[in-house]
């Protein structure tokens, strides 16, 4: 009875963090990261119609199987600010968009933005058949049993979370976007520090 129990309670919290999608900080430490962002990158960010958490979340680090050059789990890219984006070969919006990011990884990926991609119920061999097709270098992972994807509760695709260096989740665009528009690539270098 114990045995189930304790397994009935760890599906419990699964469905919590799939639900949730993400794991939330002390009040001590949500005071100190409000800093994260000012009004003015709040405003932009909305304007750009990325959510904003209403709290301040952690990350949940995850293993992914790699496809390319990736790093197996979103924790081996430390200090370094992240577009963690799910996407599917069959996802046309998601095609339309992975043009934008290869250019946003070519201009600050050695500057500190990482471009993780994450084929929603994706096998490897799938994807690197489309990567044979499609010339893009950023970071890919496959996650042929969609672990990651219910991790981070994503329904629709493509999805986008912007991760800063310390794991905090500062927002989740949902739909397509135009990742290497000036406003963005301004936004990003300012949050990687990189200067102008």
């Amino acid at each position: 009875m114990n045995v189930y129990l304790n397994g009935f309670m760890k599906r419990v919290l699964t469905i919590i963090l799939i639900l949730g999608g993400l794991t939330s900080v002390s009040a001590e430490e949500s005071q100190q990261r409000n800093h994260k962002l000012s009004d003015t990158e709040k405003e932009f960010l909305k304007k750009q119609f990325v959510e904003l958490p209403n709290k301040v979340i952690t990350a949940e680090n995850f293993q992914g199987v790699p496809v390319n050059d990736a790093l197996p789990e979103l924790y081996n890219y430390q200090n370094r600010f992240i577009l963690l984006n799910f996407w599917a070969t069959w996802c046309v919006p998601c095609l339309r968009e992975m043009p934008d990011m290869e250019r946003l990884h070519q201009e600050l990926g050695k500057e500190g933005l990482v471009v993780l991609a994450v084929g929603m119920g994706e096998d490897k061999q799938r994807v690197k058949r489309f990567l044979k097709k499609h010339d893009f270098t950023f970071p890919i992972l496959a996650d042929p049993d969609m672990e990651i994807s219910q991790l981070y509760g994503v329904q629709n695709l493509p999805v986008t979370f912007l991760i800063d260096q310390d794991k905090t989740v500062i927002g989740r665009a949902v739909g397509p976007r135009k990742w290497d528009s000036l406003d963005l690539v301004e936004f990003f270098r300012k949050k990687i520090k990189v200067p102008q």
